[in-house]
């Protein structure tokens, strides 16, 4: 395990938009979707995904299990092609609402991880409210890990959750794709 620079880790996040992102139904009973996820399970073959609802292809797109999200074949050559650590791509099997096979999406295995998230170092805040006339609402700002510890890797989890961690150079190489739907939240900055 290494000591953690906050200030250069992110969350990876699917940024809402106002067009819509197809959401895939998840139909795969033989497989749990948080096993996979971590990395306990291994797949030989595509995943097969069914269409539930949208209207639009994104560089990342819910999956009704919440656990998981289905990622392009864009973000997947990056990461590949700069050699990150810590993930393993599954490949997927998109059934439109049309009954199209669609290949080139994947669910990512995070392999990487961190120690638990410890809450007691997050900073009380008051946010406002998300509809005017409705209260301010508290909250913790700053996620961070017991003994600031992680296994290195360039794309890892907290231990116990399904939260998707990002190095600095991960980052940056992921903006380039200019997708529309990618968002990085500094762990120092996130609410939690």
């Amino acid at each position: 395990m290494e000591a953690l620079n906050y200030e250069s880790c992110y969350l990876l996040k699917r940024k809402i938009t106002k067009q819509r992102p197809i959401q895939w139904g998840w139909i795969e009973e033989r497989i749990d979707p948080y096993e996979l996820k971590c990395g306990v399970v291994e797949i030989g073959s595509p995943i097969r995904l069914a269409y539930s609802s949208g209207d639009e292809f994104f560089d990342i797109m819910d999956i009704n299990c919440a656990v998981l999200k289905v990622y392009s074949s864009r973000v997947v050559c990056i990461l590949n092609h700069h050699g990150f650590t810590g993930v393993r791509p599954i490949p997927v099997l998109l059934s439109t609402k049309d009954e199209e096979d669609v290949s080139g999406y994947f669910i990512l295995s995070i392999l990487g991880r961190s120690n638990p998230i410890d809450r007691s170092r997050s900073t009380d805040v008051i946010l406002p409210p998300r509809i005017t006339g409705s209260p301010t609402r508290k909250s913790l700002q700053g996620m961070y890990f017991k003994d600031d510890q992680w296994d290195g890797s360039d794309i890892f989890m907290p231990e116990g959750t399904s939260i998707i961690v990002v190095t600095e150079k991960v980052k940056n190489s992921l903006e380039n794709l200019d997708s529309g739907n990618l968002a990085f939240v500094r762990l120092t900055e996130e609410y939690i």
